[in-house]
């Protein structure tokens, strides 16, 4: 499946991405990872719930129900991105532990312009027709590491060090800025898929059933990594939410780079940029009542 995407809208994409990363970074401090010492055992889990358990589920995924091969490129990417910016909201509605998610998502947003590309070439590498994939596209690592960096680093350095030589400045323009990223990447995805629509449509269901399966496995193996842990039900909520919420504007921007005509993968990070804000709306409201 192929769509039509220019040089001039990739950048947009980019350049937008970019803008919503830096407004989600104005929330972030270094200080927060300081809390991985202090209580390190919830830390460990959720690291290990999005790095390790999320990929693993996704190559059983890929095994049992043997997707078209960028499809399944598209989970893999999904599963190697960071956090996404919702989690420290989603986990607020859950009645989360909120310090944890924070930690989190800051702690794999900072270190994702090294976990994600490589997390994404080692698991895609495991399944046969991905790797097949991986082979024929010839992905460069370390250009991908770089495309990471200039999409997400610099935004965000460029936003903490904001907050925190004009903290009053920034008090008062962060809402609106995070406001106007969202919204504006959002949009830009919607035009991008309904100028595509005849050809997305024909296999849009099957697709958007692997993104229901895949992020439902997803919140499960945080809750079951938690679960063994022993953690609190405040911090199992959290360590749920964050490996059921990912940063698919990453991954779409990603496919759209590295994946050039292939609207499956893309697609998958899409739908799922949609569908992780419903489920995570459902699976917060599960951990509120239980709570």
């Amino acid at each position: 499946m192929e769509i039509q995407f220019n040089s001039g809208g990739q950048l947009a994409l980019n350049v937008l991405l970019g803008f919503l990363m830096f407004g989600v970074a104005l929330d972030m401090r270094i200080a927060d990872l300081s809390k991985a010492f202090r209580r390190p055992k919830p830390v460990i889990a959720g690291l290990l719930a999005q790095l390790i358990a999320l990929p693993l589920v996704t190559l059983a995924l890929v095994h049992l129900a043997t997707p078209p091969a960028t499809v399944a490129l598209g989970l893999f990417l999904v599963a190697a991105c960071p956090g996404g910016n919702v989690s420290n909201y989603i986990s607020s509605l859950a009645k989360a532990d909120i310090g944890l998610s924070v930690t989190l998502t800051t702690f794999t947003t900072l270190w994702c312009f090294i976990l994600t590309p490589l997390g994404f070439n080692f698991w895609a590498s495991l399944y046969g027709p991905t790797a097949s994939e991986l082979r024929e596209f010839q992905i460069d690592q370390f250009q991908m590491v770089r495309t990471v960096i200039l999409l997400l680093a610099l935004p965000i350095g460029l936003a903490i060090g904001l907050r925190h030589f004009l903290p009053d400045l920034i008090v008062r323009f962060k809402k609106p800025i995070q406001m106007a990223g969202g919204i504006l990447f959002g949009l830009f995805v919607v035009a991008a898929v309904a100028s595509n629509w005849q050809v997305l449509s024909a296999g849009a269901g099957l697709l958007f059933g692997y993104v229901v399966a895949h992020n439902a496995l997803a919140f499960a193996a945080g809750f079951a990594v938690a679960a063994a842990f022993g953690l609190s039900w405040a911090e199992k909520g959290t360590v749920s939410i964050e490996t059921g919420i990912q940063n698919s504007g990453l991954g779409l921007v990603l496919a759209l780079n590295f994946f050039p005509g292939q609207m499956e993968m893309a697609l998958v990070a899409a739908m799922w940029g949609v569908w992780h804000l419903i489920s995570g709306s459902a699976v917060a409201g599960l951990f509120r009542l239980k709570g």
